[in-house]
């Protein structure tokens, strides 16, 4: 696309071209010449993202939801820290396990933590 964009750009073509070259179809420009899409355009992928929040409630589903997915994002943020902290860690470690053999049974690795 780095070397589509000026090519457009120096004959005048407006940019909202780029829909139907990126669905396959050739590009008649000003001059004459004709852009082929194969030639600026990469064959498309397909990738599944999965993204999680709130887990306490989750239960094994999670499981199911993440199966097979290429990036899974953890929202991990709990509001409720100062409500009951005794109850609430033993419940953080209790979730905590479950998302991670979770995370493991889809091949996933952590790779990040924090914002």
């Amino acid at each position: 696309a780095s070397a589509l964009l000026p090519l457009l750009r120096a004959e005048g073509v407006s940019l909202s071209a780029i829909a139907s070259f990126k669905a396959g179809k050739p590009l008649s420009l000003p001059s004459g010449r004709v852009l082929d899409p194969s030639d600026f355009v990469l064959p498309a992928t397909q990738r599944k993202l999965v993204i999680l929040g709130d887990l306490s409630a989750a239960g094994r589903g999670m499981r199911k939801l993440a199966e097979g997915c290429d990036l899974l994002v953890h929202e991990a943020t709990n509001a409720f820290l100062c409500v009951d902290a005794e109850r609430l860690a033993a419940n953080v470690l209790a979730d905590t396990a479950h998302l991670a053999s979770a995370v493991k049974a889809v091949g996933g690795q952590r790779a990040q933590s924090g914002p």
